[in-house]
């Protein structure tokens, strides 16, 4: 997996982190997931997967994902969100490579709707004279095709099962929104052996704020 030269990625990415807020999108459906009536709050999370990450001597560079905020990309080994809230996700995906998981991961898990939206730079043109980004089209389902997914966004529950699965395409920009309705500390792992050694799962698989990290519901 390699860094990609995305243009159009980093300038999305610039203009999240100036205005300080997520990615809008327009979303459609019913709740995929029962929530608080009274609950009208939104909270953005912005995410950002990068590669050429340097791990260490022996292992060289891996892939991580970083959480986006007003001051710039943190760790995202302890990511905090409210209970009872809409959590309104935005993964910024600058990989281009794949790997193996489980089929189960190409879903879409726990989400409004049940669905995520991406786009990427074959959806996306810079257009004069206006010198602006516009989005041509975008793809909304409930699954990503096998051969596209290069990481997943995943938070299990205490017990193993998933509360949330985000299938992220290769060279993306991921949208969705969810609730999680109970508090605790959870994990979230990415599904796909994007780390070293001989299965894939080890370095940044295995490593608090690189492809996995603990996931912390408060009221």
């Amino acid at each position: 997996m390699k860094l990609t030269d995305n243009v159009t990625l980093l300038v999305t990415v610039l203009m999240v982190v100036a205005a300080g807020i997520g990615v809008g999108f327009m979303i459609t459906g019913s709740l995929g997931q029962s929530h608080s009536a009274s609950s009208s709050s939104v909270y953005d999370l912005n995410l950002v997967i990068t590669t050429d990450n340097y791990y260490n001597n022996s292992t060289g560079t891996q892939p991580a994902y970083f959480v986006l905020g007003p001051s710039g990309l943190t760790s995202s080994a302890n990511i905090t969100i409210p209970a009872f809230t809409l959590i309104d996700l935005t993964i910024f995906n600058y990989d281009n490579g794949n790997g193996n998981f489980s089929p189960q991961y190409a879903n879409v898990t726990g989400t409004v709707g049940g669905t995520e939206t991406y786009f990427n730079n074959t959806m996306m043109n810079a257009t004069d004279p206006f010198n602006t980004i516009n989005i041509n089209g975008s793809v909304t389902a409930k699954s990503v095709p096998i051969p596209l997914v290069a990481h997943t966004f995943t938070i299990l529950s205490s017990t193993g099962s998933v509360l949330v699965n985000i299938p992220v395409p290769v060279s993306s920009v991921v949208h969705a929104s969810f609730y999680i309705n109970q508090t605790g500390t959870f994990n979230w792992q990415c599904e796909v052996d994007c780390g070293s050694g001989p299965t894939g799962w080890g370095g940044a698989m295995s490593t608090p704020g690189w492809m996995m990290g603990s996931f912390k519901v408060i009221l």
